[in-house]
């Protein structure tokens, strides 16, 4: 909360064509505006990246506008959810979120665009 006890606003960066990094909380006051930049990302064909690294919340409306713009996409691309973390992770782990339709979730360490791991190269087996 800030410090007139009021919940964290929504900021919305677009990072890419069809990216977008969400700071702060997604739930039934900050849903729409969600909505409205998806909606603009979202024109044409291909997936839809939403970097949630700095989401530090999500209710059940974020999650029905999370499903909502997945829905949209059908037969056009993925939602993709790249690096969840802290409560929103565990909301997403409580409701399987990646076991519906058009919806992939992606670690932080993995690149955005392309799916490819960008994280330390993995160590070769000793062999001898």
């Amino acid at each position: 909360m800030d410090q007139e006890g009021g919940k964290f606003p929504l900021h919305i960066v677009r990072t890419g064509r069809r990216t977008l990094r969400l700071v702060g909380d997604l739930d039934i006051e900050t849903v729409d505006a969600l909505a409205d930049a998806f909606r603009i990302a979202a024109r044409g064909p291909g997936d839809v990246t939403l970097e949630l690294g700095a989401l530090t919340f999500i209710d059940s409306t974020g999650l029905s506008g999370l499903i909502e713009a997945a829905t949209g996409l059908a037969g056009r691309g993925t939602l993709r959810l790249v690096g969840p973390k802290g409560i929103v992770a565990r909301v997403f782990e409580v409701v399987r979120i990646d076991t519906l339709p058009n919806i992939a979730i992606v670690p932080a360490d993995t690149d955005p665009l392309t799916g490819a791991d960008s994280g330390p190269a993995a160590e070769e087996p000793a062999t001898g």
